[in-house]
């Protein structure tokens, strides 16, 4: 029970750091919103990635990659 409770506080963590960052990183389609507020394709795929990234990389390193 105690290792679910740790892996649902490790994904909520990494959900709010991907989220912070997101609201950073510009869409390339709309250009003008963040990938946390497009609704465009390519964003919602980016967004994906910055999650999946966010696992293995500091802040700096998810910004960098």
């Amino acid at each position: 029970m105690a290792s679910e409770d740790d892996a649902v506080k490790q994904a909520m963590i990494v959900d709010a750091r991907a989220r912070k960052i997101s609201h950073n990183v510009r869409c390339t389609d709309c250009g003008s919103q963040s990938i946390e507020d497009s609704q465009a394709d390519i964003a919602i795929l980016l967004r994906k990635v910055l999650i999946c990234t966010a696992l293995l990389l500091s802040d700096m390193g998810v910004v960098t990659y």
